[in-house]
């Protein structure tokens, strides 16, 4: 094998899992709909349905880096190909909604492992020039996923009369096998090799990415920089001295991922996409374009990486995140909601004549308060009236700028893409040191899951009682105080290897 692209197509080889895991969380997105109707599920159940995958996330977060420093990186990713598998098949052949959770729990279990462990795996087999866009392939192959899921969900609408919800959740399992099967053609992580002692096989594996002189070299980094912190590599050193305070700009910058909203959108895209107005099959197709936006914006950033370095893009696409959530929050600012000739043009297609009769005294009034038209709404109908129709009668009168919202959205995603989702984790696995490394992800990325369980969880919860605007503001001021954290602590780390940043990180800290 060519040495110059070695490492590539190994890294090419390890991110089959990114567009598993892609895939794997957001098939959801297409099922809600469906599930919402199969199990007659409240708002706070669908955020259940949701979030439960990264209750076993979390359970991920914390065991990959014992594990992986255990047994070895490739071998815990040969256990989430198998999760992924595993959780898919749970799902799709799920009774009940309370089997419903558990395959999103197994499944989410895989995903943490894979989430800390690909990025670590890459950044140590990646020659350092190369570092950041190889990781940026991983990134890339999980908005791929992300991407497919989409499609996926939208072919399924159509091709499908019935158990929508079932093939959507249970063809996850096809990339998880595949993924199984190409982890056995990559070797060991050469830097784990060389922790435990198997320094031949770790100067085999590098000589073959770089010649003999870099692996000579990379080998006595690895042992130079062992030898500095001999003295302890239980987590516990982690929470000490300035360990602890690269672990808190770990933590912050990992939570920081998740507080913008991403996940609550990505996951709800479909549903979100239809209150404002637009049909089913629409707004399955209008997430279709997240998923090209994704893709694009990736794409955009593995150029950039290696040449503005992390800091650059991340400030960069924090701006426009912020800028992206004010418009869709002032937009929602503007809705009204009415039923005039229009919209019972629209109402007659979706509801009973019998409750366009009940509802006949609303017509002509004009709402600016989407809580006050839904109280006079529920005062001229039955709960469960109220309940099954509300939806219907809500996309089917509101007014607002759709076009506006539905771009600002779509930028955001794509600002999220470009900056904060693949930046993210390039950075978490060059911040630690070689010792600490799996350790210290797997902690940061539990605090990234348990923000991500919470932010998918409350958002129907929150669209229902805060309001649609009251929502994205928080995320513009959550987006806003991580500019400033972005600015004042995240470190440059473009073109040094890990040694080298991690000698200036404990120099400094």
């Amino acid at each position: 094998m060519d040495r110059k692209s070695y490492a590539t197509k190994i890294a090419i080889i390890v991110a089959v899992g990114g567009f598993a895991l892609g895939h794997w969380i957001l098939a959801i997105s297409g099922a809600i709909p469906f599930l919402r109707d199969d199990f007659q599920l409240s708002e706070l159940m669908v955020g259940w349905v949701t979030s439960s995958l990264v209750i076993g996330c979390m359970a991920g977060f914390l065991t990959a880096g014992l594990l992986s420093d255990h047994f070895g990186r490739k071998k815990v990713l040969l256990a989430t190909a198998l999760l992924l598998s595993v959780g898919g098949i749970c799902c799709a052949f799920a009774p009940s909604f309370i089997f419903l959770i558990l395959g999103r729990v197994i499944g989410g279990i895989a995903i943490g492992w894979g989430l800390v462990i690909a990025p670590v795996y890459i950044s140590e087999i990646a020659p350092a020039e190369k570092r950041g866009s190889m990781g940026m392939i991983n990134q890339l192959a999980l908005m791929i996923g992300i991407s497919a899921a989409y499609f996926v969900n939208w072919l399924i609408l159509d091709l499908a009369d019935v158990h929508q919800w079932r093939w959507m959740l249970g063809l996850v399992v096809v990339p998880s096998v595949l993924y199984f099967i190409f982890l056995f053609l990559v070797p060991e992580s050469p830097r784990w090799l060389a922790l435990k002692g198997q320094v031949d096989q770790a100067s085999t594996i590098l000589s073959n990415i770089g010649g003999e002189q870099y692996a000579a070299e990379q080998v006595r980094s690895i042992q130079e920089s062992t030898e500095k912190t001999q003295q302890s590599t239980s987590m516990l050193q982690l929470f000490k001295g300035k360990l602890f305070t690269i672990l808190l700009i770990g933590i912050a910058i990992g939570a920081l991922q998740q507080f913008i909203g991403i996940n609550a959108i990505l996951y709800y895209a479909p549903d979100l996409f239809e209150k404002i107005g637009g049909s089913r099959n629409a707004a399955f197709l209008q997430a279709c374009i997240i998923g090209i936006m994704n893709i694009v914006f990736a794409l955009l950033a593995m150029r950039l990486i290696d040449r503005i370095g992390r800091k650059s893009l991340l400030v960069i696409g924090i701006v426009g995140i912020i800028i992206c959530h004010l418009v869709v929050g002032i937009s929602f600012m503007g809705a009204k909601y009415s039923i005039d000739d229009e919209s019972t043009a629209k109402l007659e297609a979706n509801v009973d004549p019998e409750l366009m009769e009940k509802i006949e005294p609303l017509k002509g009034k004009l709402y600016s308060s989407k809580k006050a038209y839904l109280s006079d709404l529920a005062s001229h109908l039955t709960e469960n009236e109220f309940n099954d129709n509300k939806l219907n009668i809500l996309k089917s009168t509101v007014k607002l700028n759709s076009i506006v919202i539905l771009v600002a959205i779509l930028s955001f995603v794509g600002m999220y893409a470009m900056s904060l989702g693949p930046v993210t984790w390039v950075l978490l696995s060059e911040l630690f040191p070689n010792q600490f490394r799996a350790k210290a992800i797997s902690i940061a990325g539990f605090f990234n899951g348990l923000v991500s369980f919470f932010i998918p969880l409350f958002f129907p919860w929150e669209l229902e009682n805060i309001g649609e605007a009251a929502t994205f503001f928080i995320y513009a001021s959550i987006a806003l105080l991580g500019f400033f954290f972005i600015l004042w602590k995240i470190p440059e780390t473009k073109g040094k290897s890990l040694e080298e940043i991690e000698a200036a990180l404990m120099a400094k800290s």
